[in-house]
């Protein structure tokens, strides 16, 4: 079996410029990482909450990381 890659060039350099052009389009699209690629923790909820409470809820968390 004989195979040569310099005979199929032109398929190598379309096959890289596929994956180039594809790679390119990912970078600079508008995707946004979630969070579990970015780092942290996200809370969702549909309660009505109060600025004091989300004071009381920072101090606290601030605290529990000391």
């Amino acid at each position: 079996m004989n195979f040569s890659i310099i005979n199929k060039t032109m398929l190598w350099l379309g096959i890289a410029g596929v994956v180039i052009a594809t790679a390119l389009w990912l970078f600079f699209s508008n995707l946004r990482p979630s969070i579990q690629f970015t780092g942290g923790m996200e809370v969702v909820t549909n309660a009505e909450v109060t600025d004091a409470q989300i004071e009381s809820l920072d101090t606290a968390l601030l605290m529990q990381d000391m």
